[in-house]
């Protein structure tokens, strides 16, 4: 079976970053790190160092930020499950895998209370899927893999009811299916309100492939334009310009001993329906992290890659960071590296 490091490197990266940041209190990693209204930040469940998965959840404090505190409990332990802020304000931490099976249900954390309000069951088993809040308030999930390692087309929507501090819960549904079973893709929303997923590992071996979800109606879905390289532990990032850019990931393809870990770029137009190359990465990486800032850069974070092209980093430390520029209508990359110790620069 496979379970991905991927959903717990990317949101714990940009605490790593922060030259003043305090660890946490529990070591964890395949956990989930959310954004709350109040600023805090939620990290939930994952394993510790000596493999346990855990149930324990603690809060990152904005009032201090660098303190913190403990959280609830989640209604039990999971890894490799995800982690949505909704639009009454309350998370929906749904699936994940258990140390021996994967989860059917969710549990629905209240930041106004500090509480694990409402326990849902209704999902489906899986872990290593996609959760992805829709324009209407709902929350897609979709593929990722079952107590038995297949992997899964299925898909569900959750409907949340409530407000924070006022019974926050809801309900699962069944909507259409993933055109292709996949685990380990990405989801990304677009401006036309539907969904676009990309790559992952499916039945096969790494896809390619890729589809858009419309929420509309019963919910369907619709082949998209493939990459022009199969992968899965990539990230995609929405831009300014409604363009999605997918950046690294792996694919097992061992080129020139490089461990199947990618360097490369693309960029998916929605409106055309076309995928593009772009500049390729100042180093391989998977596992990454991927965040737009304000100013419309795009930040690779850490991940692992290969040292050099011929060898792999398996010591598991985090690697460099590039920062990507677009500027206008021609996409200009402008690649910025940070070292986690020493704070060293180059371009």
């Amino acid at each position: 079976m496979t379970r991905s490091l991927a959903a717990t490197l990317v949101p714990a990266l940009l605490l790593l970053l922060s030259p003043c940041a305090q660890a946490a209190q529990t070591p964890r990693a395949r956990h989930t790190a959310t954004l709350l209204p109040t600023g805090d930040i939620l990290i939930a469940g994952g394993v510790n160092t000596a493999g346990t998965v855990l149930n324990s959840t603690e809060l990152r404090l904005s009032a201090t930020g660098t303190t913190y505190k403990d959280g609830p409990n989640m209604t039990a332990a999971r890894s490799s499950h995800t982690a949505t802020i909704m639009t009454n304000g309350c998370v929906l931490i749904a699936g994940g895998w258990t140390g021996a099976a994967a989860r059917d249900d969710a549990d629905v954390y209240d930041p106004a209370t500090n509480a694990v309000v409402a326990n849902v069951t209704g999902l489906s088993a899986r872990y290593n899927h996609t959760a992805t809040l829709l324009n209407n308030g709902q929350v897609l999930l979709c593929g990722g893999q079952d107590t038995a390692g297949t992997i899964l087309s299925s898909c569900r929507l959750f409907t949340p009811t409530g407000t924070t501090a006022n019974t926050c819960g809801g309900s699962f549904a069944a909507t259409g299916s993933l055109q292709l079973g996949r685990a380990l893709q990405t989801a990304v929303l677009l401006k036309d309100g539907k969904v676009w997923f990309a790559g992952g590992l499916a039945s096969t071996g790494f896809t390619p492939t890729t589809e858009r979800y419309d929420p509309s109606g019963a919910g369907s879905f619709s082949s998209a334009q493939i990459l022009a390289e199969a992968r899965a532990y990539h990230t995609a990032t929405m831009m300014g310009d409604g363009k999605v850019l997918v950046a690294g990931g792996s694919n097992a393809q061992d080129k020139i001993a490089n461990a199947g870990i990618l360097d490369t770029l693309e960029i998916y137009d929605p409106v055309a329906n076309t995928v593009t190359p772009a500049p390729q990465l100042a180093a391989r990486r998977q596992m990454h992290s991927a965040t737009l800032s304000p100013d419309g850069t795009v930040m690779l974070f850490g991940g692992l890659g290969n040292i050099t092209t011929s060898y792999a980093n398996t010591s598991g430390v985090l690697d460099s960071g590039d920062i990507l520029f677009f500027l206008g209508i021609t996409t200009i990359f402008i690649f910025l590296a940070h070292r986690l110790l020493g704070g060293r620069r180059w371009r």
